[in-house]
């Protein structure tokens, strides 16, 4: 083998991206079990006349227990007193206000008694006492109870994959298969024209109104009330949120809501927000009611009229998650309450609240909105967009360069000439030059007019004929240019260290024009900004400096084979390395101007309609 130098620098460079891939796996793996702090520890029992506070996983159904203000219900309990009792199930239903508990049988014949809102002598386990006390029996622990039924609820749903993370996926297979198939061939011509093993492993490893009414009446008997009159409490909805909704329409997203109100509050409310709604009939509004006496396939085929969900259950929003879903929908979802863990796991997006989310709600989540605003989504939905679209330049970048370097090693290999570039050279290449300027194109700022642009289909390719073309034609002319430079240099046919530095820099610099290029894949970065990516700025000026000492440092010269150049030397390259940042910009504008005559011309059409 004989080079121990290069041997030693490419364990390193193995060694260091490894350990960074561990760390982030680690990392990602983290869970929390936060069901468990909302369960209560200690309960106060009555077993056989003696009142005692034992741990709620004791109790069993039959059992007799108490509970006051402060209190977290310790199970499912039948009441058999209740004083004034109020109890929060927001945490189970969605609803803020307290609910009222009463002893009293409820009718069997009372529409949908399945509902949780609608068992007033029933306590549900995790429930938080208000006002008043009671007890009453134990009928469900543990899993059979309706906290229970959640819990198993959010176990057994299954994160589904975005459509982007599939497509980076597929993408990744193939690119594999591709590099592969390339760097067998490399290694094989190689190895045939008795080159050394590690130098072709190297070369080859390049990748209604909505009020809630309360009545009030006087008196001194509760038996004897006077009637004097009702009050009417509005909840306004918070500022912003009617504004980031239509933005988010006109963006292309629909908006529903998904509430445990009654259909007439959720009705009204939309309409406050701009939800669309028709105010004729209530044929955008469907209720848990009217969804369990659905089957999936009706529920699939009305609900892309719905905007409206009322008195809704979690197996009721599991069921409209899935029913978007299988129309073709990606599917966001808001909730904070343990209610809405199970279908904020099964959406592609669950969004929790960070202040008044709970536990469950948040660990169930994707994002968490540490200030509970509606109006952060709109700045995720931007966020989200440029992201895409910083990751679309960046794999522009990465797939130019990489397309650009095999081909230049495979033309040299094929033609049986000298490889332009030593093992050192590549390394430095991809680990430290690809690197700094690549990463930095991830963090190019939003642009204002991301909204503008519609959601992409479900099923679109992250690589799109228009971007393959582009990133052939930069590899073509990185390609040609350093293939020219190489030839060149080497007029005498024996490859000097001057020959591999000069080629060498002409490829890092066509690197660091190509990355500039990419900032944007449409708009000019004369328009764009040079200097508004501050990390980029620094990025290839790191880049740069580091190619600069690579080639007059004496010891850097010794690792990497190099000598110095002349500034003449230098302002060569840089005409040459800059023409694949001026074909790019004509390209852009090219491509705007197009669009603008399309634009005016449909503009044209309409005015003439």
């Amino acid at each position: 083998m004989g080079n121990q130098k290069d041997a030693f620098s490419v364990f390193l460079a193995v060694t260091i991206v490894t350990a960074v891939g561990f760390v982030q796996e680690y990392r990602s793996e983290k869970s929390l079990e936060a069901l468990n702090k909302l369960v209560p520890h200690h309960c106060h029992l009555t077993r056989d006349g003696h009142l005692s506070t034992v741990s709620a996983t004791e109790l069993v159904p039959g059992d007799l227990v108490r509970f006051g203000v402060g209190d977290r219900v310790p199970a499912d309990v039948r009441l058999i007193t209740a004083v004034n009792l109020e109890i929060d199930e927001s945490n189970l239903t969605g609803e803020t206000k307290p609910r009222k508990k009463t002893i009293d049988v409820i009718p069997s014949g009372t529409n949908y008694v399945e509902s949780i809102q609608e068992r007033k002598n029933i306590a549900f386990m995790g429930t938080l006492v208000r006002n008043g006390h009671g007890s009453g029996i134990v009928v469900g622990t543990g899993n059979n109870t309706e906290y229970g039924v959640v819990f198993s609820l959010v176990k057994e749903a299954e994160t589904p994959k975005t459509p982007f993370q599939i497509s980076m996926n597929d993408l990744g297979k193939k690119l594999s298969y591709l590099s592969g198939a390339i760097i067998a061939v490399i290694v094989t011509l190689g190895l045939i024209q008795g080159r050394q093993w590690l130098e072709m492993f190297t070369i080859g490893a390049m990748s209604s109104l909505g009020l809630r009414v309360l009545a009030m009446a006087s008196g001194s008997d509760s038996n004897k009330l006077t009637f004097v009159g009702c009050v009417a409490m509005y909840d306004p909805p918070r500022k912003g949120v009617e504004k980031a909704i239509r933005d988010l329409i006109g963006g292309g997203v629909k908006v529903v809501m998904i509430t445990g109100d009654s259909d007439q509050t959720a009705l009204s409310i939309a309409r406050k927000l701009g939800i669309p709604v028709n105010p004729s009939n209530h044929s955008n509004c469907l209720t848990g009611a009217d969804i369990e006496a659905m089957s999936s396939e009706d529920l699939r085929s009305v609900i892309g009229s719905i905007t409206v969900f009322a008195r809704t259950a979690p197996k009721h929003k599991m069921a409209i998650i899935q029913a978007f879903q299988a129309n073709g929908s990606i599917v966001a979802m808001t909730g904070d309450g343990v209610n809405d863990a199970p279908a904020l796991k099964i959406a592609d997006i669950g969004i929790s609240m960070g202040k008044s989310g709970s536990d469950v709600s948040r660990e169930a989540a994707d994002i968490i909105l540490v200030n509970d605003e509606f109006v952060t989504i709109l700045d995720a939905v931007k966020e989200g967009k440029s992201i895409f679209y910083n990751i679309r330049n960046f794999l522009t970048f990465q797939l130019s360069t990489s397309i650009a370097a095999l081909t230049l090693i495979t033309m040299s290999t094929v033609s049986g000439l000298p490889n332009p570039l030593n093992a050192m050279q590549i390394l430095w290449i991809n680990i430290l030059m690809d690197g700094p300027p690549a990463q930095s194109l991830g963090v190019e700022p939003v642009d204002e007019n991301v909204m503008r642009q519609p959601p992409r289909k479900k099923n679109a390719p992250i690589l799109t004929p228009a971007l393959i073309m582009r990133v052939l034609t930069c590899a073509a002319i990185i390609v040609a240019g350093t293939l020219f430079t190489y030839i060149t240099e080497m007029r005498d046919g024996i490859v000097t260290a001057r020959d591999t530095t000069m080629t060498f820099t002409c490829f890092v610099l066509f690197d660091m024009f190509n990355a500039l290029s990419c900032r944007s894949e449409k708009k000019s970065i004369f328009k764009l900004g040079i200097f508004t990516n501050r990390m980029f700025n620094l990025a290839v000026a790191f880049s740069l400096i580091g190619q600069l000492l690579v080639i007059y440092l004496p010891f850097f010269q010794a690792v990497f084979q190099t000598e110095a150049l002349g500034l003449d030397d230098l302002f060569g390259l840089i005409v040459i390395t800059s023409s694949v940042f001026w074909i790019d910009e004509f390209r852009k504008h090219y491509h705007n101007q197009k669009q603008e005559e399309e634009d005016y011309g449909t503009v044209a059409a309409m005015e003439m309609a």
